[in-house]
């Protein structure tokens, strides 16, 4: 792959292990005993002493539960021996070749509070105090329980921040690589409390801080929030996300469009596709899907798409931006109230805390988040302005009744005193530069013009006066267009101005291309028309399992026997028609005995349907009208190896997501120049499916 990429001049970069969340070397790293694996706190009642006992405390006893599959990310020791089994490798064999690494979702704890056993002296060392007094405090309202939180919680912060993303964006210093990637569950207040503490202070040590966007819904904005002003108070030129996973096979552009322009409008300019499978194989077709690669029909037209989103993001990337208002994340105050438990009123914040930043955007306010942990590290007051890095901010929001850290509040006492203004979202003026709510914008100035971009974030048609510049930009070709004003959005439309001063003359204008669709068309065929049969009678050793179930329960089913199975799947299609090219289109052919109506097939290769992997296989000498039978067979097993990784993936999604099979079980498919009679119910769903019941008929 590294001289592949010298070959095109592209630049390689490594996903730094075998599959997420990083940091446990594939097993390597965890695999070295309980020190370095993962471990939560837990609380019960009655005294107890066991291997895993921390304290006993007023009839309550304290431990700590292991996960033996993922990295204790607290302790820097761990993180210097991942380094050492997966980065020190890479450089030793590529060096500089490599342009840099991309890591994801290494994270604290996805159940409860995170424990390590370095943390009792590190608090101590922190705050001149013993931490197991005062575990109880965390998860119940007693003592000083709001301060002990606090405590906690920034130390635990500080730790996984100090511990192992800075010692990563350290080592890739150190050798010239750049670092990118992702942390997990950004996009609540809780939700990155236990994974992360805060996820803001840990975007500092990326070369080019990133996240992640699951799925085609458009939701919360605090993800692209929390990133986009961490990265420009840090400096950072490139924003990445990594996108469309989750979307399904059958997402359009206009999709893909659609959910990176709504992040474009919050702060990210570049654009991490997920993903090109060189295979459907298997379970592959359904690893957070789509594939964008070889297999969609759109393939060959996909760099129009991708040159298009790429001239959006050079230009939000290029320039200064524009903000002056800041909001402090109240993520001290999530802290103070999360106790594993009820989490009283951390629900509400988070809804405020929203529902400041929608006001603020309805009014087309620029603004950013200000993370008590990064103003701790770069914040500081310059007569009435507020510092964060590189940004200025002339107004402040302080969400009421929320805690401080001492640090934000000496600065924001200072700011006070310089004379710095205070308000609430309500209190803030609209920004007048377009006249509907529902259109979302972000600008970047240059030396000599100012770029605006403009986001229909609705499903509905919205019209709207735009009140600066005279040119816009195509993003499809880059060339310039006279602009009034004047734009009606379609549903996720977006529109890039530039505001110079200055119009556009007669003879530059350039009049929007328009595809009319008056007159006659001839329509041509794209591909063979295909026939999914993912239900059958099928049986295991002879003895029938279901009359009619579900292909994809096979595998799992016959997985949980633990030794070898013979599997036998008999379809039944109807014909009212033998057309004179039909295929039967089947994953690895060579695992199965094929029979059509009682005949064994010829297994001749007759090419790929799709992917490389679905071969096809010419049944059309062998099927007839009426009632067909398709039969196929084969010993099914899975090394031991296979086995016991379905057992751990059961407890930690990093077995899961490495977890290879070596036989699987899939749907077939019919594949010719036919259509398919479909006289049964359809019943519309959720996000535009449809479920169709009854039969089907070539």
């Amino acid at each position: 792959s590294v001289n592949k990429a010298k070959d095109l001049k592209m630049h390689p970069w490594v996903y730094d292990e075998n599959c997420w969340p990083s940091g446990f070397g594939g097993g390597k790293v965890n695999g070295k005993g309980a020190r370095f694996q993962q471990k939560y706190l837990r609380m019960e009642q009655g005294e107890k002493d066991t291997p895993h006992t921390i304290c006993n405390a007023d009839g309550i006893h304290f431990f700590y539960e292991v996960n033996p599959y993922y990295i204790d990310a607290l302790d820097g020791e761990v993180t210097d021996d991942f380094l050492n089994e997966i980065y020190e490798p890479y450089y030793a064999r590529y060096g500089n070749e490599i342009k840099g690494i991309f890591t994801d979702e290494p994270q604290l704890s996805r159940k409860g509070i995170p424990w390590s056993l370095k943390l009792p002296d590190e608090y101590k060392a922190a705050y001149d105090e013993d931490l197991l007094p005062r575990l109880g405090e965390l998860f119940l309202e007693e003592g000083d329980y709001k301060n002990t939180r606090i405590r906690f919680w920034k130390l635990v912060t500080d730790l996984f921040s100090r511990n192992f993303m800075k010692k990563i964006c350290d080592w890739c210093t150190k050798h010239d690589w750049e670092f990118t990637g992702h942390m997990v569950c950004e996009g609540t207040l809780l939700d990155q409390l236990t994974s992360n503490g805060a996820v803001m202070p840990h975007y500092e040590y990326f070369t080019i801080p990133g996240m992640d966007w699951l799925g085609r819904d458009i939701r919360n904005e605090l993800h692209c929030r929390q990133l986009g002003s961490a990265a420009q108070q840090l400096g950072r030129k490139h924003v990445l996300t990594e996108s469309f996973a989750l979307c399904g096979h059958n997402a359009s552009f206009e999709e893909y469009k659609r959910i990176v322009e709504w992040q474009m409008a919050r702060g990210i300019n570049l654009l991490c596709q997920h993903l090109e499978g060189y295979s459907l194989r298997g379970v592959r077709k359904r690893d957070y899907p789509p594939t964008v690669f070889y297999q969609q029909p759109w393939w060959e037209e996909y760099k129009t798409f991708n040159d298009a989103i790429s001239r959006e993001g050079m230009i939000l990337s290029e320039g200064e931006p524009v903000c002056d208002t800041l909001i402090i994340h109240p993520q001290t105050t999530a802290w103070a109230m999360f106790d594993n438990g009820e989490n009283k009123g951390l629900y509400e914040l988070n809804n405020t805390f929203i529902e400041t930043m929608n006001t603020l955007e309805k009014k087309h306010i620029q603004f950013h988040l200000g993370d008590e942990t990064l103003i701790e590290r770069h914040g500081s007051v310059e007569k009435d302005v507020f510092v964060i890095g590189e940004m200025r901010y002339s107004t402040v929001i302080v969400l009421p009744d929320i805690m401080l850290l001492d640090s934000t509040k000496k600065l924001l006492e200072e700011y006070q005193n310089n004379g710095g203004k205070f308000a609430t979202a309500e209190q803030i003026m609209a920004n007048d530069i377009v006249d509907n709510p529902n259109i979302t914008y972000t600008e970047r100035r240059y030396d000599t013009f100012t770029v605006h971009f403009f986001v229909n974030s609705t499903e509905e048609k919205q019209k709207a006066y735009i009140r600066k510049g005279t040119k816009v930009v195509d993003i499809t070709t880059g060339d310039l267009r006279a602009f009034d004003g004047n734009y009606e959005f379609q549903p996720f439309d977006s529109l890039l101005v530039i505001d110079d001063g200055t119009a556009i003359k007669e003879e530059e204008k350039i009049e929007p291309g328009v595809l009319t669709i008056d007159g006659e068309w001839k329509i041509k065929k794209q591909s063979l028309n295909t026939l999914t049969l993912d239900y059958c009678k099928y049986s295991f050793d002879d003895e029938i399992v279901e009359e009619n179930g579900y292909v994809l329960n096979i595998q799992e089913r016959a997985c949980k026997l633990k030794r070898p199975v013979k599997i036998k799947q008999e379809f039944k299609v109807r014909a009212d028609c033998v057309p004179s090219g039909l295929y039967l289109v089947i994953e690895t052919p060579e695992m199965f005995d094929i029979k059509v109506n009682g005949e064994s097939i010829d297994k001749t290769d007759c090419g790929y349907f799709v992917d490389k992997t679905f071969r096809k296989l010419d049944i059309s000498k062998k099927f007839k009208l009426g009632e067909n039978i398709i039969e196929i067979e084969c010993s099914f097993k899975q090394s031991d190896e296979v086995y016991e990784n379905l057992e751990k993936a059961l407890m930690c999604e990093s077995e899961k997501n490495k977890l290879t099979y070596d036989m699987e079980i899939e749907p077939i498919y019919l594949v010719g120049d036919f259509s398919v009679i479909t006289d049964g119910k359809f019943e519309g769903l959720e996000k535009k499916a449809v479920r169709y019941i009854g039969d089907f008929k070539i």
